[in-house]
């Protein structure tokens, strides 16, 4: 019987349900952990801070200032309960079959159909740092973390200026796999990447704040005085000692469409950073903004995808997951909610966030462009407060099944 196309919209309106496999009877190292979460290697093929991202209990031990009890620490055992469940979409519930992904069908659709480029914030890195544990045995990762220095409790993420390095999986040309594989003439090894990610947290630039503002006329509005602010957003620190990673626009979309590259899907996102601590303007306002920002994105992607060289390939906007409230206790002892809760947590965006996603699904939509598309993803995220990392109550585990579903819904998804 051959699959149906799932829609978002009914794959995100499942449940996650317990795991029926037995679990391992030994959980005490990484590799471990990756063969109980689904992963094939006992490595990932990134190195990049992958005790952050996987949740590592030995990696994290000394940043739980939550948790001082000795009886109360982060465990093998609870970080094994967190890769313990799996989604059951809703187009499984109606009883419709998913076609089974393993990491070679993966590899093997990534080189004959195009390679898929993510564009967003830390968020997405994580994205691909989860690619790279699934797609290991087969990829190289480009760069090698380990020349940088390493995190520290007192500075977990040092050397800022690695955020605007490029991320990319390569096939490993010393996989037997690999060589088995019948790759395209033009094919590169060191060249054609399978996955690249791209590090922006509001999708614009400020030189693309600018357009939007000059072109709208927001700065001879009476109040567009409030707004000058954000065309040099790139500039200025926003907190915690961070700055904002931009690209402009036009740059990543003609990244996108190079033939020489080999991309079909674009997948972006956008959301946590749109707070009022980066732009000094209040939640109205950035709303507004928002809105006129991915019109503007919109038009810019149908323009990409109407060139020449942009010829079936698709541009996505996924949406951005929210935080939760607290979510530290669930992680010691929770399980997945069976309904969304809204949170109480002011200090961030994260109320924001559903209407930010929102309103790029109503931008987007309302272009009915077909190969632009809003693909809303934040459901099961949204499920799992018990999911996140022992640093924050936003960034996801990795091997938890919320980031790897985003990969099995691409993987699966039919645009035609």
């Amino acid at each position: 019987m051959r699959a149906q196309a799932c829609s978002a919209e009914r794959w995100s309106s499942g449940q996650w349900v317990p795991r029926t496999d037995p679990p391992p009877t030994s959980y005490k190292s990484m590799a471990d952990l990756l063969h109980w979460a689904g992963f094939p290697a006992d490595f990932c093929a990134a190195n990049d801070r992958l005790g952050h991202h996987l949740v590592l209990p030995h990696e994290e031990e000394s940043r739980l200032e939550w948790t001082p009890q000795k009886e109360n620490k982060f465990t093998w055992k609870a970080r094994m309960k967190l890769s313990s469940y799996k989604w059951k979409s809703g187009c499984q519930s109606d009883g419709n079959p998913e076609q089974q992904m393993t990491p070679e069908k993966l590899l093997v659709k990534l080189i004959n159909e195009g390679s898929w480029m993510l564009m967003g914030d830390s968020v997405t890195n994580q994205w691909m740092t989860s690619l790279s544990c699934y797609l290991a045995p087969y990829v190289l990762s480009v760069p090698d973390w380990t020349q940088f220095s390493s995190p520290t409790p007192e500075d977990p993420y040092p050397n800022p200026t690695r955020e605007d390095l490029d991320e990319h999986l390569y096939l490993n040309p010393k996989s037997t796999f690999v060589q088995g594989l019948n790759l395209p003439k033009s094919f590169n090894f060191s060249s054609t990447p399978l996955v690249t990610t791209l590090r922006t947290d509001l999708l614009l630039s400020s030189q693309d704040f600018f357009e939007i503002l000059k072109n709208d006329s927001l700065i001879k509005d009476i109040n567009g005085a409030k707004y000058l602010g954000i065309i040099d957003i790139g500039a200025r620190p926003i907190g915690w000692g961070d700055k904002i990673h931009e690209i402009p626009i036009e740059t990543y979309f003609k990244r996108f469409i190079d033939p020489k590259m080999k991309y079909s899907k674009f997948i972006a996102s956008t959301g946590p950073h749109w707070t009022a601590t980066t732009f000094s303007i209040s939640t109205p306002d950035i709303t507004h903004i928002f809105r006129k920002a991915m019109s503007h994105w919109s038009k810019l992607a149908i323009q990409a995808l109407e060139s020449k060289d942009g010829q079936g390939k698709q541009i996505i906007l996924k949406s951005s997951n929210s935080g939760h409230t607290d979510c530290l206790p669930n992680l010691m002892d929770g399980i997945p909610w069976e309904d969304v809760r809204l949170g109480s947590n002011t200090a961030f965006n994260w109320l924001d966030i559903s209407t930010l996603n929102n309103v790029g699904k109503i931008v987007l939509e309302s272009f009915n462009h077909p190969r632009l598309r809003f693909l809303g993803l934040d459901r099961p995220g949204a499920l799992r407060p018990d999911a996140h990392v022992l640093r924050d109550c936003l960034h996801v585990g990795v091997g938890t099944g919320v980031i790897e579903g985003w990969t099995e819904f691409l993987y699966r998804d039919q645009l035609f």
